[in-house]
């Protein structure tokens, strides 16, 4: 990701008391946090993404994405994404993943996210990883498989996606697809509060 645009990642999903994984609504949902975005970095990334820049689809695709120094557009930043992820850039696959599997710019298609998804964790992105892992923790679109969910939510954590540490503590908290452990839980949380997902750091309240 390009330093000029100043961006942290942090996806802002719930988890229930009964261990099931939900988004809440759009307008609350990202998956970056920006810290600061400067008017130019529009332009820069549109400059760079239209010389082949990949990183820079990605980055324009997420202000279309969100309205950050232009209008919202969610077809605007699905064929942003979709350019990225076609380039080799795995963020840009994930986040066409939660494109499709909201229905937002595109229609709705889980089983399509799904491949999606797949497909950035496979190729080094993590939010891929814990968004995937999600899936299968709700038994969405696939198979429910717990554990295959905590297997997934710790190669994201382990990987720097914060929402993966989250997401595995809940599985900890609630004893899903591994043992209970009420510590190992609230270690993983506060991994994800003190690595920038602020939600985490609500835990409990």
């Amino acid at each position: 990701m390009h330093t000029t645009t100043k961006l942290v990642l942090a996806l802002a999903f719930v988890v229930t008391s009964a261990g099931l994984f939900g988004c809440t609504d759009k307008s609350q949902v990202k998956d970056k946090v920006v810290e600061k975005v400067e008017p130019e970095a529009v332009n820069k990334a549109r400059q760079l993404c239209d010389a082949g820049d990949v990183e820079g689809c990605f980055d324009l695709g997420f202000m279309y994405r969100n309205g950050q120094l232009v209008e919202r557009d969610g077809k605007k930043a699905v064929e942003l994404f979709r350019k990225a992820c076609n380039g080799g850039e795995m963020s840009g696959c994930g986040h066409l993943g939660w494109m499709s599997e909201h229905g937002f710019g595109v229609e709705k298609d889980g089983k399509e996210a799904v491949r999606l998804y797949r497909k950035a964790c496979d190729g080094g992105g993590m939010m891929g990883c814990s968004e995937l892992g999600a899936i299968y923790a709700r038994g969405r679109d696939v198979e429910k498989d717990e554990k295959k969910a905590v297997e997934l939510f710790h190669k994201a954590c382990e990987g720097g996606e914060m929402v993966g540490c989250y997401y595995l503590g809940n599985m900890y908290d609630n004893g899903l697809g591994v043992e209970k452990d009420g510590q190992e839980a609230m270690r993983l949380i506060r991994k994800a509060c003190d690595g920038g997902f602020k939600m985490a750091c609500h835990f409990g309240q």
